[in-house]
């Protein structure tokens, strides 16, 4: 991470320079301090955003016995799941407790994620309410309660579920306020109970604020590729817009790796290593 702070530092200080900022040295060097640390920041975010969302998705097909297999096996025995049934509406507490739980040695997961919803016949088209207590994934909180819109069949023919977003991360101490949405097309692994072949296909777009009242404008240009069976986005672009750049992120061809570039508008471009 630290490779990824210095090059991107230097391709970010290129460009103001190319820029003509008008304001003196100091200035400009802290202004690009600032902006590394914060696109830093939203790439940790969005991966973790990503697999809170991973949770919520798959949590409701087990409920509802949509998969093959009723076994929910992405869920480590020291995560707890209560569900609560009154009437059509239906509570289902995920609670991986105060010390965490970690899954496929990659996150560690703590408190509890809510969901309520109303038991439909079919499950053609769900609103799904979550809220968010105590919850964190390494150590990131995530505050606030979110909308899930879960149709069973989309224009393509696929599950998809998208997520209204409106509540704020804590990264060290600060908090980052996020509002946006996030639409997960299930493309492959469709309700097989394997939760470690699926794959999704997210777009977008979302606003990130930051304490100091910068805000990151962000929107999917190229579907992002999320495999499960890989820690990172796998492919797609994500176009960045801040006050004083713009750039692409792209995740790549497909490969699972943890390599990406970052281009800005003005043609620099470096490689980041996530």
């Amino acid at each position: 991470m630290m490779n990824n702070v210095l090059k991107l530092a230097s391709v970010l200080f290129s460009f103001f320079l190319f820029a003509g900022c008008q304001s003196d040295d100091t200035e400009d060097q802290q202004d690009q301090i600032t902006a590394v640390e914060e696109v830093n920041q939203m790439a940790v975010i969005d991966d973790n955003d990503s697999v809170l969302n991973d949770l919520v998705f798959q949590s409701f097909t087990e409920e509802e016995n949509l998969n093959k297999s009723s076994n929910r096996s992405f869920l480590p025995q020291c995560a707890s799941v209560l569900v609560e049934l009154n009437a059509n509406q239906k509570q289902v507490i995920l609670d991986f407790g105060v010390d965490g739980c970690t899954i496929n040695d990659r996150y560690v997961f703590k408190g509890k994620i809510v969901m309520n919803y109303t038991v439909e016949p079919d499950f053609t088209s769900v609103i799904i309410d979550y809220d968010l207590q105590n919850f964190s994934i390494n150590d990131i909180s995530f505050t606030g309660k979110r909308t899930a819109t879960w149709v069973l069949k989309n224009q393509n023919g696929n599950p998809e579920l998208t997520v209204m977003v409106d509540g704020a991360v804590i990264i060290n101490d600060a908090e980052i306020k996020r509002k946006g949405l996030y639409v997960r097309e299930w493309i492959e692994g469709v309700f097989n109970g394997n939760w470690g072949d699926n794959v999704y296909l997210i777009t977008g777009n979302w606003e990130t604020i930051f304490p100091n009242g910068n805000i990151h404008s962000s929107e999917v240009k190229v579907a992002l590729r999320r495999e499960l069976s890989c820690r990172y986005f796998v492919s797609g672009q994500i176009e960045l817009i801040r006050s004083t750049y713009e750039g692409v992120l792209d995740y790549g061809d497909g490969t699972c790796d943890n390599a990406a570039t970052f281009t800005t508008t003005q043609g620099a471009v470096v490689e980041i290593t996530l």
